[in-house]
């Protein structure tokens, strides 16, 4: 621990100086052993853009529903008015057919399906989603509003732009807690992590959109995520072997540099992971 302790306060810290002075690039990095309670971070209680990040408090607060009676088989009529993109998978189906709960939160995590969050989002309200999210020490992890062309503000937000955002600490906390049983009922828990993990795995007309994190880890690594992306904004939240936590967030990238700040999310997390393992 005391090797991921020093990258962190020296290396991670020196290479979020740099970023922030050469290019005004915010870098937010929190880890959690969730064997110990040992935690780091630089920069982990700064707000930023949730980008799709913010559909894992929608998964446990739809989850927290399901314990007090709603059923994963209940259908729900499909509303192209929460259409953002027409080429996802829930779009590209017709108008008023129905989708399940369990295939709209499939679709949420693995394909990012943002009109499946929208529709879960309307289901159990944005109100009680940021509700959960303060209940479970997440106060400033929150939804201003749903992901679609024209959507309501609901929140003011904590930002001064109406945005969803949400701390590379908080997400870190969420993820380990569902880890831990601690967001909802055991079976509930369970339930969440195979689909952060997609196992059984699925595989839909979009390859899975996750997995920054364990872009250079050892094959056969478990890696329970939800990335998220947006032009100025690349981040990832996970749990690693169950063992531990971890949040990367890169905010305010400037134009064309999405495409290098990607592969830095995945040489941070293995240097993590390396760290956390050494003999």
């Amino acid at each position: 621990m005391k090797n991921i302790e020093k990258f962190f306060n020296e290396k991670l810290m020196q290479l979020r100086d740099k970023m922030k002075t050469d290019l005004g690039t915010e870098l937010k990095v929190a880890f959690y052993d969730l064997k110990t309670g040992q935690a780091y971070d630089i920069s982990g209680n700064e707000i930023g853009w949730a980008a799709s990040m913010i559909k894992v408090p929608v998964l446990v607060a739809t989850f927290r529903e399901i314990d007090r009676g709603m059923s994963l088989n209940e259908k729900l009529d499909i509303d192209h008015r929460f259409t953002l993109d027409p080429t996802s998978e829930v779009s590209a189906r017709p108008q008023g057919s129905t989708i399940t709960i369990d295939e709209l939160l499939n679709y949420m995590i693995l394909a990012s399906c943002n009109e499946s969050t929208n529709m879960l989002g309307d289901r159990i309200g944005i109100e009680r989603i940021n509700a959960t999210m303060d209940e479970l020490g997440c106060p400033k992890t929150k939804i201003s509003h749903l992901l679609h062309v024209g959507a309501s503000l609901v929140y003011e937000g904590i930002d001064g732009t109406s945005s969803n955002t949400t701390t590379a600490i908080e997400m870190t906390k969420l993820m380990a807690k569902i880890y831990n049983n601690q967001t909802a009922s055991e079976t509930s828990s369970e339930q969440m992590r195979a689909i952060l993990e997609n196992r059984p795995e699925i595989e839909y007309r979009r390859p899975n959109v996750n997995g920054f994190l364990k872009t250079f880890l050892p094959r056969g690594t478990i890696v329970g995520c939800k990335a998220g992306l947006l032009e100025e904004d690349v981040m990832e939240t996970g749990v690693i072997n169950s063992d531990y936590a971890l949040t990367i967030m890169i905010n305010k990238i400037p134009s064309g540099l999405i495409t290098k700040s990607i592969p830095l999310i995945g040489r941070i997390s293995m240097r993590i992971f390396e760290e956390y393992y050494k003999k």
